[in-house]
């Protein structure tokens, strides 16, 4: 295909109507499989099954007339490049740490069942850079310059899992060495700001783990007080935690998916690789774990900036920090795990009806905290030293073991406890709903809170 393919050019691919009908059976499964996968997962699928049925070009002019991403005017062919390769080249760069120690992850105490094991890996690069004239997307991960995409991985990554770039909104389909992206013929210009949006910025737990410390890092490189690029479906406690950590920045809130033109772009990498989207995670954990010393540096950082607004008291020593119903991964029998819970004196909270700051306060303040895994356990992050965490999980603890190297590098102490899979299995066996044991899990809390006072 040409280098640059415009919307004059493709007025000449037209589809047939054979080709029509087929675009409008995946159009379907898109709305069929969103509510469960998601819009960026389903269209992917659809990208995905367009290119290989119709080829690029005429699967550019079904994605323009069928997904719902903005200025899609122009297809171009771009060579792939690290980020870390463009900020060297650019007059402000400042390194952080080198990247490139190995560390490990050991397994956490667990109770029940598991298959956890020790994980290995390597540190990244952390720096902070100004790259000139850079195209984004709102939740896209893809920095777009004069000939090139690129996109947070450093040379060694790339092969450590089967991943899918297609995930991204801003990417039609990839090979090895390039991307076939979809663009805007004239984007919007601002003229300075740091990057903090991707393709997992909504999710709280990705948020917690990653935009965070990311944030975190290019504060410690020296970060000037430049606007902040948010994507305007961020959750609320996202923006009140930039409120909390930097007051200082003003928000600049791109439109879901459309894309600006940036003449100054600030940016810093996650401490841990993501790709985009693993075609398998159970195989892809291990590429994605963070240096437990630099990322307790970052967690610790974020504190010091609030450190006023988290001291006063909460009288609420031991939390629950509950699910609602009706998420991926369930405790199934999470009301009567949560009575146990009382029985034993924790208070039961549900993070999403609290401000960030209540949130933080309360885990800042606790000394035992008990919680399903998820988003909500992650909290636990910002708990005070010697602070002791229980996650409840199915038997598949592997993913989890990155957990037990973060905590224990903050001072803090990780338990599993595991029940079985309660319900159909699901295809990444992560998100299976499972079952704790009630007279197991009332034996633990009584034997786990007699060692802490003795």
């Amino acid at each position: 295909m040409p280098h640059w393919l415009s919307k004059r050019e493709l007025k000449n691919l037209e589809l047939t109507s054979d080709e029509q009908e087929f675009v409008d059976q995946q159009q379907l499964l898109v709305e069929t499989r969103a509510p469960l996968m998601g819009r960026l997962m389903s269209e992917m699928k659809f990208k995905q099954t367009l290119t290989e049925r119709l080829g690029v070009e005429k699967a550019f002019t079904a994605c323009r007339q069928s997904l719902g991403v903005p200025q899609l005017d122009q297809l171009r062919k771009r060579r792939v490049l690290p980020v870390l390769q463009v900020a060297r080249e650019q007059p402000e760069f400042t390194e952080l740490w080198p990247g490139g120690e190995e560390f490990t992850h050991t397994p956490p105490t667990v109770v029940g069942r598991g298959d956890h094991e020790t994980l290995r890996g390597i540190s990244r690069s952390a720096f902070l850079s100004c790259l000139k004239d850079i195209t984004v997307r709102g939740r896209s991960a893809v920095l777009l310059g004069e000939d090139w995409a690129a996109f947070d991985f450093e040379p060694h990554e790339l092969a450590a899992f089967q991943d899918n770039p297609e995930f991204d909104p801003a990417v039609l389909k990839s090979d090895t060495a390039h991307f076939w992206t979809m663009e805007p013929a004239n984007a919007p210009v601002l003229e300075e700001g740091f990057y903090l949006t991707g393709t997992y910025a909504h999710d709280f737990g990705h948020w917690i783990a990653e935009l965070l410390p990311r944030l975190a890092a290019a504060k410690l490189a020296g970060l000037p007080s430049v606007p902040l690029l948010i994507d305007s479906r961020m959750p609320a406690t996202h923006r009140q935690s930039l409120e909390l950590f930097c007051p200082e920045h003003e928000l600049i809130v791109l439109e879901h998916l459309s894309a600006v033109q940036v003449r100054r772009l600030w940016y810093s990498p996650n401490l841990a690789y993501r790709g985009f989207s693993p075609s398998n995670w159970s195989e892809a954990w291990e590429s994605m774990l963070s240096c437990p010393a630099y990322f307790a540096r970052a967690i610790r950082f974020l504190k010091s900036l609030a450190e006023e607004p988290l001291a006063p008291p909460t009288g609420k020593p031991r939390l629950f920090l509950a699910r609602k119903p009706g998420q991926k991964k369930l405790l199934v029998n999470h009301r009567a795990i949560e009575q146990v819970a009382k029985e034993y004196d924790f208070e039961i909270v549900y993070p999403q009806d609290l401000t960030f700051l209540e949130q933080l306060r309360l885990v800042h303040h606790a000394k035992h905290i008990v919680a399903p895994d998820g988003s909500n356990g992650l909290l636990a992050y910002f708990a005070g030293r010697h602070t002791r965490v229980a996650l409840l999980n199915h038997e598949h603890t592997r993913p989890l073991v990155a957990l037990n190297g973060l905590f224990t590098e903050l001072a803090g102490d990780l338990t599993l406890v595991t029940g079985p899979v309660d319900g159909p299995r699901q295809e990444e066996p992560f998100w299976n709903n499972y079952r704790i044991d009630e007279q197991g899990f009332k034996h633990f809390l009584r034997d786990w809170l007699k060692e802490s006072r003795a």
